[in-house]
């Protein structure tokens, strides 16, 4: 009877810990999936994020080209020194135009350019050139 009971005991000692070492598995299984889709999340939100940068990148880069070519298309730009930059659809234009319908002229053309959201516009008139006094000729 001593050893039935015995026998009946290491059975159960042994089912105990298959049983255990089964939950164990399947608890690490689940652990694991859990941080691999973590990982994943995290991993798509980041490509999500340098995506937009990229895209947005590009995108100014492709707005800068577009407004030079608007506004080389302008007549009273056609001697102008104009920088263009663009960040994220903001447009900002500094250099220096013949008078103030150039500033203005400038402002509408960058306007149409499609993905343009503002415009800041630090162009300046071109000074007059100084007018040179000639000298007077002495009488020898």
């Amino acid at each position: 009877m001593k050893r039935l009971i015995l026998v009946v005991v290491l059975c159960l000692s042994m089912v105990s810990f298959a049983y255990a070492q089964d939950i164990t598995s399947t608890l690490q299984d689940k652990a694991t999936s859990l941080a691999k889709e973590k990982a994943e999340e995290k991993a798509t939100a980041a490509a999500e994020k340098a995506k937009e940068k990229a895209t947005a990148y590009t995108d100014d880069a492709g707005i800068t080209a577009n407004v030079k070519i608007a506004l080389a298309d302008v007549e009273e730009l056609k001697d102008a020194k104009i920088e263009v930059s663009t960040i994220k659809g903001v447009v900002t234009l500094k250099g220096t135009v013949k008078d103030a319908k150039g500033i203005k002229a400038a402002t509408k053309a960058v306007k149409a350019v499609e993905g343009v959201k503002s415009v800041k516009n630090k162009l300046t008139k071109e000074k007059p050139p100084k007018k040179v006094k000639k000298a007077k000729k002495t009488a020898e």
